[in-house]
């Protein structure tokens, strides 16, 4: 995928040119890719881009490299302009950035509004400094060895170095059992790290030093509060004015029957003509989000395509999915590269998507804390009810070798703790958010950049500064069930709006005494189903929104099912930290209908992948 590589290695001129070339090949996927490298006596680079805009220059023995997305520019060659370069206004990404840098120095490249990373070297004071987004979303690691440092968008990038020992991280293991990924800067492969968020990181002289300049900021008591609907207006405006900046032709736009792509597609639809906007949903036949995702397109004038996957669907998918992800989140995610040929085939140059969307706005809070105190008590809660929801620790205890979980045992937990008491807000709504955005939106659901990058070059408005301020001022109250935004969908795009919500098969601007009706009889067809149905053995009754769009746990018991075995019964991928009786038992159990651990299973298959592809 495209990205930026590096190494500092003094001592090793005769070798860098080869090394280089080693950093950048297994980044250079697609022939067509744009490539620029230089090699110092002391140090080489390299940047890999999709198209012309490689983000790359270099001036007065300084070299900077830079990869993603950063909007605003504008305004940054305003600044030049006002500082007498007369030139600004002609720079093209890399070299307005590196004017930046050498006019205004390090605090210039702090803070920019997008995702991104940037990596500068001045040859002269042999001085390495690297700066990401505020939020961590571009990744970017790096691997010391005595005096020599290295950096990659890619671990594969790194662990080629022949003095790189190949080990297991056992409490990122741990992580990824558990949560699904790994948490703060862990990565699998033991000594390499991922960048933190809003850092700058220096390397000089043989050391590393790491400073953080930005944090959240939330919403407080002493805030001055505006009325529901004065936010929902607000919200509306920072969300078009964030598409505005974003907008391109030639798109794809991801949608489904959920909140934030229909809330995407209905805004786009103000400002982009619909010729320059390809709408895809993901899902097998009939599902929900598949006649969502079509109604939406529809209501916008979008030309839809629907890809639909089977149960063959890990069978396809995740040997891809780990080779591109480096193991770093579950396979049972790789529906997603069902994109590929969609983005390829179509040439889209862009990708536009509603991550962040949901967390700003309070899908994954937990209701039954919404109004608790922030006590240690809730903290257990939280973790067993966001993060830790696929091994419990308990779990954890019996799946692995002893000597193993003794390394590991509740250090995921203490990630999650520290991140909890870190948080600058007393409200447990906002720490949630917090540590959703630190931990599970920075490691895990912010891939999908890896993902979608290898072929287009990715929007994310909601990760846009301003609209992302905002909405962390928002009251906490009105998060809950995702009041307000469901209010401004309602108020201002009621086009996408009458489209069947995903989470109850009713339109958003369905009347009180329609939604109060369905809730009823939700609960009257469970308790049927519990209490009757079940014990005379007999078809439970449907609810209108539970055709979802892959049925998981299905897909390993028919068309996935002797791909997850071939995996599973290489069991030297797996004896040596784990329980193979009970991994074992786990998937005789699922398949055979006792159980449905889907989630569990393709954990481990992940690890065994990820362990086979990389000859850990």
């Amino acid at each position: 995928m495209p990205g930026v590589v590096g190494i500092i290695a003094p001592n090793r001129q005769d070798t860098l040119e080869t090394w280089i070339r080693n950093m950048i090949q297994p980044l250079r996927r697609q022939e067509w890719y744009r490539v620029e490298k230089r090699v110092t006596q002391r140090a080489a680079f390299g940047c890999i881009a999709l198209d012309d805009e490689v983000g790359f220059a270099e001036k007065d023995n300084t070299i900077l490299v830079a990869t993603g997305e950063i909007y605003g520019r504008e305004e940054l060659r305003a600044k030049l302009l006002e500082a007498g370069d007369p030139s600004a206004s002609q720079y093209k990404l890399g070299e307005l950035l590196l004017r930046l840098y050498l006019r205004f120095g390090c605090s210039a490249l702090c803070n920019l509004n997008g995702i991104y990373v940037i990596a500068v070297w001045e040859d002269a004071g042999q001085k390495l400094t690297i700066i990401n987004d505020r939020y961590g979303f571009g990744k970017l690691y790096y691997w010391m060895n005595g005096d020599q440092f290295l950096f990659a968008s890619e671990c594969k990038a790194i662990i080629w170095h022949p003095a790189f020992h190949k080990t297991i991280n056992e409490v990122a293991l741990a992580d990824f059992l558990g949560v699904n990924y790994c948490l703060d800067d862990r990565t699998l492969f033991a000594g390499i790290q991922v960048i933190p968020q809003a850092a700058v990181l220096t390397y000089e002289s043989g050391s590393v030093s790491l400073h953080r300049y930005w944090d959240y900021s939330f919403h407080s008591q002493q805030s001055n509060a505006m009325r529901e609907d004065d936010y929902a207006d607000q919200y509306y405006f920072h969300v078009q004015e964030a598409v505005r900046k974003q907008a391109r032709e030639n798109m794809g736009l991801q949608v489904t029957g959920g909140l934030d792509s229909r809330c995407l597609a209905g805004v786009l639809s103000q400002s982009v003509q619909p010729s320059g906007v390809r709408a895809v949903t993901i899902g097998e036949p009939g599902a929900n989000d598949i006649e969502a995702g079509k109604a939406i397109a529809q209501s916008a004038g979008y030309t839809h395509t629907a890809l639909f996957v089977g149960s063959d669907c890990l069978a396809r998918y995740a040997d891809e999915a780990v080779a591109r992800l480096e193991g770093s989140v579950n396979c049972s995610t790789s529906w997603i590269f069902a994109l590929d040929p969609f983005l390829q085939e179509n040439k889209i140059q862009y990708a536009m998507n509603g991550f962040l969307g949901g967390t700003l706005t309070g899908t994954n809070l937990i209701a039954s804390l919404c109004r608790e105190a922030p006590t240690a008590q809730a903290l257990q809660v939280l973790h067993r009810s966001f993060f830790q929801t696929i091994f419990r620790e308990e779990d954890l205890a019996k799946l692995l070798k002893p000597t193993i979980y003794r390394n590991v045992k509740g250090e995921s937990f203490n990630s999650i703790r520290r991140t909890y008491e870190a948080a600058p807000t007393g409200s447990l709504i906002n720490r949630m958010i917090y540590c959703d955005l630190h931990q599970r939106q920075r490691r895990f659901i912010a891939t999908h950049i890896n993902v979608l990058s290898e072929f287009s070059r990715v929007l994310d408005p909601f990760a846009e500064n301003q609209l992302l301020d905002f909405a962390l001022t928002v009251p906490p109250e009105l998060k809950i069930d995702q009041r307000f935004y469901k209010r401004m969908i309602v108020e201002h795009l009621p086009q996408v709006a009458s489209v069947p919500y995903s989470k109850t098969g009713l339109p958003l601007n369905a009347s009180p005494r329609h939604i109060r009706f369905q809730q009823l009889s939700v609960r009257i067809k469970k308790r049927l189903n519990k209490q009757l149905f079940s014990r005379l053995n007999l078809a439970k009754l449907s609810f209108p929104n539970e055709r979802a769009s892959f049925d998981f746990n299905q897909w390993l018991r028919t068309g996935s099912r002797s791909y997850v075995a071939q995996i599973l019964n290489q069991k030297e991928l797996l004896e040596d930290y784990f329980n193979v009786e009970k991994v074992d038992s786990l998937v005789a159990d699922h398949w055979e209908g006792k159980r449905n651990d889907y989630q569990k299973i393709c954990a481990i298959v992940t690890f065994a992948l990820w362990r086979k592809q990389f000859a850990i």
